[in-house]
């Protein structure tokens, strides 16, 4: 069996080692320099996003603000339906049916972080 590793005219897997031309180099480097340009910090799909104008274009859902009715939902529903996996069934319970269950999870353990404060002053 042939040594592949000081055999020249073979690439790794047993075929026939390509060079790239100069010119194939060439534009190899004018590709690289074309996927490097930036976007401008003002259209970029992050910055769209922390300024609220995100669309679905950009690739990533915007982020919605949570209202007042939805926390009282989760507070509702928590009361009603216990802890027994409790982020599918509101989930399933229909009026969140917008927000994910990680989402959901989310905002209420913030929303319980809020509240501890504000109890504690």
């Amino acid at each position: 069996m042939p040594n592949i590793a000081s055999s020249p005219s073979t690439s790794p897997i047993g075929g026939p080692a390509s060079t790239p031309s100069a010119a194939q180099q060439g534009n190899t480097a004018a590709a690289i320099t074309a996927t490097k340009q930036t976007k401008s910090p003002s259209t970029s799909p992050a910055n769209k996003r922390k300024n609220g104008e995100a669309s679905a274009s950009d690739g990533k859902r915007a982020r919605v603000a949570w209202t007042a009715d939805e926390d009282a939902i989760i507070l509702d529903l928590i009361q009603e339906l216990g802890k027994e996996q409790l982020w599918s069934k509101i989930k399933e319970d229909g009026r969140l049916v917008h927000r994910g269950n990680d989402g959901i999870k989310v905002h209420f353990n913030s929303m319980m972080g809020k509240i501890k404060k504000q109890v504690q002053q």
